[in-house]
């Protein structure tokens, strides 16, 4: 049996046990023994897999989460069709380096649009990453190919200690890519995953820098898919934003994930409700939203859903009301969310 049909048997098992059907706790640990153990997967584990040890902790993890069948089903789509979807893409494949005075030292990540490799520029002896589309890139046409490249260039502009910087552009094996600048660290994700929730303290140190980075980001551009793995971490409090631009192919993922899985906003937790209805909507105000949700993730371990958002975060040791205000305002309705992340800045700098 292939590896994705491993991995959809064990979402139908996990629903039903969610949704109080049946699943062995051997099913269980086997389930999540090869979602933790998968290569491909390493860097996409969800959070309840590592909390989680017991197909009866699973259980009470779901209903405590989520107090209806629907809501329990939709997440563990939300979860698990993007892990389903890189397996089914196949293994990753080495690409030949880009000249001859590059040399490939190894992959960094995959995600939804590609491959991330690390190279060695041989004459300055000075490394970088280098991001390759792949076919799933929602490039169907020329002028699709022309568009990619003349928003590109706005990526040039952007100058932020926080945002990881594009060097070049191009094509290489018929493949579009961008030479970025190399950061040792980890996604946020992992970092979550290794080291476990960050103190309110920790966790505002960083939202602080990833708004400063937006701030100025925005001036051009809108991300408009933030998430935990788009943001990079290394000790000591370095931070980097990352996947600038791929933002203006949003609409086209979220329609096409839609129409693959016959579900609603199927495309992240962090993703702002508007862009749900609205996909190809361009308003800074949604990433906001998305920096909110995971500030919230950082505290309570999983994205904001349900109604009890408050009591939760509230709930975190060190946590105040004023502190929790500011979340709550970044993921309220757009029209009483903050206007934009210098409102952001101002309201931390207070708490």
């Amino acid at each position: 049996m292939k590896d994705v049909e491993i991995l959809e048997r064990y979402k139908v098992q996990l629903t039903e046990k969610a949704t109080d059907g049946d699943m062995s706790n051997r099913d269980y640990i086997d389930a999540r023994n090869f979602i933790r153990n998968h290569p491909l997967l390493i860097n996409q584990v969800p959070r309840f897999i590592i909390t989680c040890h017991s197909a009866r902790e699973f259980r009470s993890f779901m209903q405590d989460e989520y107090s209806t069948y629907k809501e329990r089903r939709t997440f563990l789509s939300i979860t698990f069709n993007p892990l389903i979807d890189i397996l089914d893409k196949g293994s990753v494949q080495p690409i030949s380096s880009l000249t001859n005075d590059y040399e490939e030292i190894g992959v960094l990540g995959q995600g939804g649009f590609g491959c991330v490799y690390q190279y060695r520029n041989k004459l300055l002896e000075y490394d970088f990453a280098v991001k390759f589309f792949d076919p799933s890139f929602p490039i169907d046409e020329e002028r699709d190919l022309i568009r990619f490249f003349q928003e590109a260039k706005i990526l040039f502009e952007l100058s932020h200690p926080n945002i990881i910087k594009i060097y070049d552009i191009g094509v290489s094996g018929g493949k579009p890519f961008f030479r970025m600048e190399y950061f040792k660290g980890k996604n946020l994700n992992q970092t979550l995953i290794d080291h476990g929730l960050l103190s309110p303290s920790k966790a505002k140190d960083l939202v602080l820098n990833v708004s400063q980075a937006l701030l100025h980001a925005h001036e051009q551009v809108v991300h408009r898919d933030l998430k935990p793995s788009n943001i990079m971490v290394a000790y000591p409090n370095k931070f980097r934003v990352i996947d600038f631009g791929l933002g203006i192919y949003k609409e086209k993922q979220i329609t096409s994930r839609i129409t693959k899985h016959s579900e609603k906003a199927s495309d992240s937790l962090y993703t702002a409700p508007e862009l749900h209805d609205n996909p190809k909507l361009i308003d800074k105000r949604s990433d906001i939203y998305s920096l909110g949700a995971i500030w919230y993730t950082m505290l309570v371990g999983n994205a904001p859903s349900g109604i009890k958002i408050r009591e939760k975060i509230l709930s975190v040791d060190g946590v105040t009301a004023e502190y929790a205000n500011v979340i709550l305002k970044c993921l309220d309705d757009i029209d009483d969310r903050y206007k934009d992340f210098s409102e952001v800045i101002d309201d931390m700098n207070h708490i």
